[in-house]
């Protein structure tokens, strides 16, 4: 099946059961976003790392390029090929049912195959999605297994908090669309598994507009309260070129340096 028409199967799925997904305006710049971080990875600007995912036992487990096991140098170290082909590695923090996953995975790739001249091979892209509902994630599994991109996909169903502190994985872009209370307590490590000119996108920065509100309702307290400070600790970060971007519930790019370590 073609992305266009799962996207648009799943958009529509997404109405009939009122089930929220990333906003028209906010899509467009998400894609936007994910094909100029693929674009800088994929001109040689700066390199990846094996890919670490989780193993059967929930433990991290070590991927190459092309998603086998990577071999360790004396250190311990996932040891890094050269003349590997180039990959670009995708981590969603939210996968609802699998829209923006799938969204992502797509610009991404026609990003690559744009780039793919002149590269030691064909221009891979990998996609790690964390869903901690179960209905959620049966959706988007069924969803992926439809794309032409499902075996570059993994649909791993239990909680982000805990994969970020487990994973030794470096990302090329970092959606973060998970719990809004979580969004600062997970902005260090983030930053930590992001690679050289990656970006963290992050969605719902406005939270329906209470973010700006002066008052704030106790039950959105802890929301706002983690969603400003998130918004005030990137922007404050010297590794990040942080923008935001007043469309949909706001979102907020922060592209991570190359110059800096």
């Amino acid at each position: 099946m073609l992305e266009k028409e799962l996207l648009d199967e799943i958009r529509e799925l997404a109405f009939r059961l009122s089930v929220p997904i990333i906003n028209d305006e906010s899509a467009a710049v998400l894609a936007a976003c994910v094909a100029d971080a693929a674009k800088r990875r994929f001109c040689g600007y700066y390199k990846s790392p094996p890919l670490a995912e989780y193993s059967a036992d929930g433990k991290a487990a070590e991927y190459s390029a092309d998603g086998g096991a990577a071999e360790y140098s004396a250190d311990g170290r996932a040891a890094e090929y050269s003349d590997a082909p180039p990959c670009f590695r995708i981590l969603e923090i939210g996968t609802g049912i699998g829209y923006s996953g799938l969204l992502m995975s797509e610009a991404a790739a026609a990003a690559a195959r744009a780039r793919a001249e002149g590269l030691t091979g064909p221009p891979q892209i990998f996609l790690t999605t964390l869903e901690l509902d179960a209905n959620s994630a049966r959706l988007a599994r069924g969803f992926f297994e439809k794309s032409r991109m499902a075996e570059s996909i993994r649909l791993i169903e239990g909680d982000a908090a805990e994969f970020i502190v487990m994973t030794d994985c470096k990302f090329d872009f970092i959606l973060l669309d998970g719990p809004k209370a979580q969004y600062e307590k997970f902005r260090p490590y983030l930053a930590e598994l992001l690679n050289a000119g990656g970006v963290i996108f992050a969605d719902n920065m406005r939270f329906k507009g209470y973010v700006g509100d002066a008052y704030i309702r106790r039950k959105h307290r802890s929301i706002v309260t983690a969603l400003r400070a998130y918004t005030d600790n990137i922007k404050a970060d010297g590794r990040f070129d942080t923008v935001e971007y007043a469309v949909g519930d706001g979102v907020i790019a922060s592209t991570k340096k190359s110059l800096i370590k």
